[in-house]
């Protein structure tokens, strides 16, 4: 009887083809032919096919395991398992074909000798699979920026907002971060993004501050901290600054942030970015 391993990925949790069909598919498979599998399978759970077989942890162990020679079959489920870009599924099929390896896809066959026919065949079904990888990732970005646009969640609850979850017996939950599946009583119906107003409010005071641009961690640091702790001089405008923290965690929802001006040290003077003139500190 020859040795044989098996390889498995998904995408998701949610994927039809589960890591544990595609393990029932390949077991049954091995009775047939008279393989037997090895003791490990190498597997690449919640892993996008556009990641490259080398670059997958199961996938390089793999690879690793197939040099010692004494396994001389590889068993997966379909050819897509093995990834969905082109040039990555052609380099990684004909290096398994190199070390001397068979390949199996049990869903599409079964044995999958190196012959000009299969790898012609096989071009032609990375090519496909790729295709199917972008139309997926299309469709993917086109739901994202509807929900977006009618004030879902999308992914991190951006600063300046909460989300509140909607379940189907009419209860919610309000949270300023996104909740795991573990954390909430049931699967929500609706995520909907609520404005957090004295989030907001310190929002509108950073972008009030239009005479020095700084990093946002710099802004963040300053609007952090009590206002007896600060030594910054107020903008022009004089805005009343809030105390809120600014977590770290969430993302600004902002774009072309300023902050007030930095007083120079002694003996220097500052230089407005805007006028490139002198200005004295304060």
């Amino acid at each position: 009887m020859s040795l044989a391993v098996f390889c498995r990925r998904v995408s998701t949790d949610h994927q039809d083809n589960s890591m544990e069909l595609q393990e029932a598919l390949s077991v049954e498979y091995c009775k047939r032919p008279h393989l037997t599998l090895f003791g490990q399978t190498y597997e690449d759970p919640d892993t996008s096919g556009s990641i490259w077989f080398t670059e997958r942890p199961g996938g390089n162990a793999l690879l690793t395991r197939l040099q010692f020679g004494d396994v001389k079959h590889l068993i997966t489920a379909k050819q897509d398992r093995l990834g969905r870009d082109t040039l990555d599924t052609i380099a990684t099929i004909r290096e398994v074909w190199n070390i001397g390896i068979t390949p199996h896809f049990t869903a599409e066959g079964g044995a999958f000798p190196r012959t000009p026919q299969n790898e012609l065949l096989f071009e032609i079904k990375a090519s496909v699979a790729q295709y199917e990888r972008n139309l997926i990732r299309d469709r993917t970005r086109a739901v994202m920026r509807h929900k977006f646009n009618q004030g879902q969640l999308t992914g991190n609850v951006p600063y300046g907002f909460d989300c509140l979850y909607t379940f189907a017996d009419g209860t919610t939950r309000l949270s300023p971060r996104a909740l795991s599946a573990s954390e909430l009583p049931g699967k929500p119906i609706s995520k909907q993004l609520l404005a957090n107003l004295p989030e907001q409010q310190l929002l509108r005071q950073m972008r009030a501050s239009a005479a020095w641009f700084l990093p946002q961690y710099r802004i963040c640091s300053f609007l952090g901290t009590s206002r007896e702790q600060r030594i910054l001089p107020s903008p022009p405008t004089n805005p009343i600054w809030g105390v809120n923290p600014i977590s770290p965690s969430r993302p600004l929802a902002l774009s072309g942030i300023c902050c007030p001006r930095v007083p120079a040290p002694k003996g220097h003077r500052l230089v407005s970015p805007r006028q490139h003139a002198p200005l004295r500190p304060g």
